[in-house]
This record gives C-alpha cells, sequence and structure tokens, in this order.
C-alpha cells in the first residue's frame, strides 16, 4: 500500500480531504494504515480518477511522479541501488519492475549504439484521462529513477508521450528538462545516452545487489505460484455495485471449488468474509460522510436486510455506531 503514500502526502499539501479520493473504491480510510491491503486496476483507476476530478490538474501525474523515488520500492528499489553500473540498475528494472512496483504499463529497453530508449506500453486496458496519468506518472519516476542512481541529473535528450499534453508544453518541458513530443503511437519513451550505461553508482555493492535480487526472484516465484486471489476477489465484489456475490458464487467465477478458495485465501492471510468486510466497511463509510442518506438506506445499499445488523458489523469495523460516526465526521 506505501504505493499510494505520495497520492496521500500530495492532497495532505493540497488540503484535500484523503477520504474524497477514496470515494467508489470501497477502500475504508482506515485500511491504508493496514500492512498488506492489496489495490485491484479498477480500484486505482476510480481512486485517480477522483485525484484528477478534486485537483483539476490533468498532468498531475508529474507532482506524483517526482515522488517515487527508488527506495519507494523496497527490495527491487535496493536491488537497483547497489547494483554496480547503471547498465546492471537497468538490467535488474527490466527483470523485476514489471511485478515488484506500482506500475500497471509494460516496459521495454532498448539499448542502441548512441542512445538507450527506456519506454512504456499499454499492459492492461486503460483508457482516457486515467491512462495518460500512469504515463505521465510513470515516466518521470524512471527520470527520478535514473537521476538517484547516478547520483546527478541525467541528461535525458528526448521523451515521447502518448497524449496531446493537455496545453501545458512548457510544465512537461521543465518536468524532463528537455522538449517532449505528444501523440506518440501508443507507447510512451524516454531517452538517453548510451555513454551513461557503464557509469558507476555511488551507493554500488555488488555482493548486496546479488542478494537483493535473489530476494526479489524468491518474492517473484511466491507471487506467480499463489498469484494475488484476494485481489481478484476483491474486484469481483467491487466490480458490481449494490451486489455482494457469495462465497459460492464468487468461487464459481474463479473456477475452483469453495475449499480451494478458501484455503488460497487463508495462505494470503485473508478470508471472503474479511474482503467482503472490507469493502463494506469502504463503502459504509463513504455514504455516511458524504450523503445525506438515512442509515437503514445506507445498511441496504452495502448488503444487509436488517439495518440492527448493519449496526452491529459497523461498530465492529469502526468502533462506532454508523449514527456517531457520522455525527464525528460531521462535527
Amino acid at each position: 500500500m506505501s504505493g499510494l503514500i505520495p497520492v496521500r502526502q500530495l492532497l495532505d499539501g493540497d488540503g484535500i480531504e484523503w477520504r474524497r479520493c477514496l470515494e467508489g473504491t470501497g477502500i475504508a480510510p482506515a485500511d491504508l494504515d493496514r500492512d498488506g491491503l492489496t489495490v485491484t486496476l479498477r480500484q486505482e483507476e476510480r481512486l485517480f480518477g477522483n485525484l484528477l476530478a478534486l485537483t483539476g490538474d490533468p498532468a498531475i501525474g508529474l507532482r506524483l511522479g517526482r515522488q517515487y523515488s527508488p527506495q519507494r520500492y523496497g527490495l527491487f528499489g535496493y536491488a537497483m541501488l547497489s547494483a554496480p553500473t547503471l547498465r546492471h540498475a537497468l538490467v535488474i528494472a527490466t527483470r523485476f519492475g514489471e511485478d515488484l512496483t506500482f506500475t500497471w504499463l509494460r516496459l521495454g529497453l532498448d539499448i542502441g549504439g548512441r542512445d538507450v530508449v527506456f519506454s512504456f506500453g499499454d499492459r492492461v486496458p486503460l483508457q482516457g484521462a486515467v491512462r495518460d496519468f500512469f504515463y505521465d506518472r510513470d515516466t518521470l519516476a524512471v527520470k527520478v529513477a535514473l537521476d538517484e542512481l547516478l547520483g546527478e541529473p541525467v541528461p535525458i535528450t528526448r521523451v515521447v508521450l502518448p497524449h496531446d499534453g493537455h496545453g501545458l508544453a512548457s510544465r512537461y518541458r521543465r518536468a524532463f528538462g528537455c522538449p517532449v513530443e505528444f501523440n506518440g503511437a501508443l507507447a510512451s519513451s524516454l531517452t538517453f545516452p548510451t555513454r551513461l550505461l557503464e557509469r558507476h553508482l555511488p551507493f554500488r555493492d555488488a555482493a548486496t545487489s546479488e542478494r537483493l535480487q535473489a530476494q526479489c526472484q524468491a518474492l517473484l516465484a511466491r507471487f506467480r505460484q499463489r498469484g494475488d486471489l484476494a485481489s481478484e476477489v476483491r474486484e469481483l465484489i467491487v466490480g458490481q455495485p449494490g451486489y455482494f456475490p457469495s462465497v459460492e458464487v464468487v468461487a464459481k467465477r474463479l473456477s475452483m471449488s469453495i475449499r480451494t478458495l478458501r484455503q488460497r485465501l487463508a495462505e494470503e492471510g485473508t478470508g471472503y468474509q474479511k474482503i467482503l468486510d472490507q469493502v463494506r466497511h469502504g463503502l459504509a463509510c463513504e455514504y455516511l460522510e458524504n450523503t445525506q442518506l438515512p442509515v437503514q438506506e445506507i445498511a441496504r445499499l452495502v448488503g444487509f436486510d436488517e439495518p440492527g445488523n448493519f449496526t452491529h458489523a459497523f461498530k465492529r469495523w469502526a468502533g462506532l455506531t454508523p449514527t456517531a460516526y457520522r455525527a464525528a465526521r460531521i462535527s
């Protein structure tokens, strides 16, 4: 969940309530402090769509991209920082970057005689302003990473982005330190001189880098073996507003038995009811804070036939009754 910390910091700095960014995501504000929370693509699309609407800034991805230093990527980031040369670090980036960072984009690396081109392309279906946001954020995050890896600004010679620039060409030029070409064919790219590849990194430690890469590989193997079933379950629940499928329905949609579903979720440290409660809690908080709907109606919207059962469940989630929670947020 640390991938959302920069978003929270940005909103706090702009005086925007963080919970407004969570509207419609099924994520409760309290979830943000919980270790191991996974976020689906659909939730991120809603969250960043809210962010774009709240700030009115179509290029806000640039502001966020500046915040994604290599250290934010944990083992993967430190494996790059301790690599012997920039070339080694970029090999690590392409090996693990798609799986161990926050990007939803496909990574590419093309090393030519004079230039290195680091590129992004669509890996999952993305559209509109949120797609532009991801490309802005992640392309600038590469520039930030290159600067930190070398310990000095990297001379970027060319940047291509797959949108029209929102009439903000000068802002993009300042962010990347070079002219930016817009409306690129389906992808973004960032170009810098090949001669930089053999530069020694200031924090190089080959043994440490190798050890961290081994840990990244082990982590990736676990991901690929088990997958992130909790995210798939959460996406199935969030994907149909007002409808909360039973564990039997979810198991059938995932083509597995109920027993297998429960076992695999337990291996990930969660369970179907726990995921369902997290989604219901997030939606209930949103309705209580941002609407004047009566508690009885909110109970129905989050899947409770009896308001009393909803009140009991909400008190277990939040430590307050729905009425007390709403009063505390309004006061």
